[in-house]
């Protein structure tokens, strides 16, 4: 991964990645049907030591189905474990759970998330969005650690929070607050790695670090 340089990767990192490659049912017009897996899949590397997330390679079966219908029963739903979001959040409480101990020291290994990166981000309107930002401050895509960083007080700031990428992150902590405790976004920094196309020819690959704080 080409984050290795950030200090908060020290220590021991875990990658997880869930595969939805199981049949599953679903309720259609009130009758119980079964499906094959959607084969939607959900990377990342946690260190909870460090309270780091990385959502790495993200592929929901709902997306999985829209982009390869061919594949799938016609009209086929996603499983009810569809949100990103969701499966995120059970990939870091799982690695909250794994030092083990009273349900009070899982819960403040829990809340201890700091730092929650979006890597490699190749959603259109989020690198249309971040690359208006960093004109609008006179700044370009730079590789790390020269990124620039964009405290929540700017408009900047809240447009990336707004963007595709970024509003997974807001909604994953909104929707997970009981475990997690309330936290908001305090910044955003914007930086770039150099990654390889499916051609393996180097390609600049956006990369974006949202620290979090306790509300």
């Amino acid at each position: 991964m080409a984050l290795t340089g950030l200090n908060v990767l020290q220590g021991t990192s875990t990658h997880y990645y869930s595969f939805q490659n199981q049949d599953y049912s679903v309720a259609v017009g009130g009758v119980a049907t079964n499906f094959e897996g959607s084969q939607g899949y959900y990377a990342s590397t946690v260190n909870v030591r460090t309270g780091l997330f990385v959502a790495e390679d993200n592929f929901s079966p709902s997306e999985m189905i829209k982009q390869n219908p061919s594949w799938y029963t016609p009209n086929q739903p996603p499983p009810a474990l569809n949100n990103w979001a969701d499966v995120t959040f059970l990939q870091w409480y799982t690695a909250a759970k794994v030092s083990g101990g009273s349900n009070n020291a899982i819960l403040k290994r829990a809340r201890s998330l700091k730092y929650f990166v979006r890597y490699h981000i190749i959603n259109a309107e989020s690198q249309g969005i971040i690359d208006h930002a960093l004109q609008n401050v006179g700044a370009t895509l730079q590789p790390w650690p020269n990124g620039h960083t964009f405290p929540m007080t700017t408009d900047e700031g809240k447009a990336i929070l707004g963007s595709p990428n970024g509003r997974g992150v807001a909604f994953f902590l909104y929707q997970h607050k009981t475990v997690l405790g309330i936290k908001t976004v305090d910044s955003v920094t914007i930086f770039s790695t150099t990654g390889k196309d499916s051609d393996s020819h180097d390609e600049t690959w956006y990369q974006a670090i949202f620290t979090l704080r306790d509300a």
